[in-house]
């Protein structure tokens, strides 16, 4: 689904088959707008705008990191499971998926440290 961005609050109209649009873009706090569809006739009525280009673009596609799954558990010998990530806002969402903890506890990398020990759980590959 392509998103297009503008730094500015913004309306279109289009027309697709004899039909208007009037597409709204979503404004955010920091006075810029986003529109997101999922039809292919609109994305090119979209990008056949006047204003395309000028005043809206459409944002590039972010391709998706490969993501860490229950399988990358592996139990040792201490009876803990050992999860690997590198990274504390992964390990923090993980934690929070696995446990039920609340994020606003998990504030520092040492509270992770601590509530995820208390479940049993270790984080291999991020510092202590």
């Amino acid at each position: 689904m392509p998103t297009y961005h503008s730094s500015t609050e913004l309306t279109i109209n289009v027309r697709v088959k004899g039909v208007k649009h009037h597409l709204v873009f979503t404004p955010t706090t920091l006075g810029e707008s986003f529109l997101t569809v999922n039809d292919t006739l609109l994305e090119r009525a979209i990008e056949h705008h006047p204003y395309y280009g000028k005043m809206f673009q459409r944002m590039p596609e972010k391709e998706s990191a490969p993501q860490q799954t229950p399988s990358d558990k592996t139990k040792k010998g201490d009876g803990l499971t050992h999860i690997l990530f590198t990274d504390f806002d992964d390990a923090k969402e993980r934690l929070v998926e696995l446990t039920g903890i609340s994020r606003t506890v998990l504030r520092t990398p040492d509270d992770i440290h601590k509530y995820s020990f208390d479940h049993g759980i270790v984080f291999d590959g991020m510092p202590p």
